[in-house]
């Protein structure tokens, strides 16, 4: 296997990651700067969307539009995107980029819960204290930054909850109706265009 190869799933992941820690503040600047929520996260949605869509024009593989593929892509945009990434940028001006930050890496935690639940996975003890450290990890990261606090702003504070439960449920969703031979780039251009067409409606 060539050194790349290997590294690659590193730099994938580094490269996610980074992407997705520059929303919480792009999202802090662009509400500073006075853009509407909506028309931030329909910007994200349509300008990923659109420079995936060209990459998977270009490798010859366009997004299919049958309709298990359709469904795909409005239930994965709904559930993987446009929920979760548009609340986050209605939750920002109102609570700061810390504490949507810090809840949405509850994500990968409830991924794991939900599929315990549903019988895919075994929990061991491993995973056990794998969710209790995560859980705890996320507590502490929030009390330690002050931002629980009562009054007016405890509902915006629950509604953060929403953005890493959709996005949970949209990372099993999308496992289990991944389309077979389906190609990652155009689905995802699939995906991301329908969850622009959310935001659109949603203006």
């Amino acid at each position: 296997m060539k050194a790349h190869g290997r590294f690659a799933p590193v730099l994938l992941l580094v490269g996610a990651g980074a992407g997705i820690g520059s929303i919480f503040p792009l999202a802090k600047v662009a509400s500073l700067q006075g853009v509407p929520p909506l028309a931030f996260a329909f910007g994200l949605c349509f300008g990923a969307g659109t420079v995936l869509l060209a990459a998977s024009l270009a490798r010859g593989r366009a997004p299919p539009l049958d309709l298990r593929h359709l469904r795909y892509y409005l239930l994965s945009g709904l559930l993987g995107i446009a929920l979760p990434w548009t609340l986050v940028v209605v939750l920002v001006p109102r609570l700061g980029s810390g504490l949507p930050a810090v809840v949405q890496s509850l994500a990968p935690i409830l991924t794991l819960a939900i599929v315990l639940a549903l019988g895919h996975e075994t929990l061991n003890g491993r995973r056990l204290a794998g969710l209790a450290a995560g859980m705890a990890g996320m507590l502490i990261a929030v009390l330690a930054r002050n931002e629980v606090t009562v009054g007016e702003s405890i509902v915006w504070q629950l509604l953060a909850l929403v953005t890493p439960l959709s996005l949970a449920f949209g990372n099993v969703y999308r496992t289990a109706a991944w389309p077979a031979g389906g190609d990652a780039v155009s689905l995802a251009a699939g995906a991301l265009a329908a969850a622009a067409l959310f935001d659109a409606l949603a203006l």
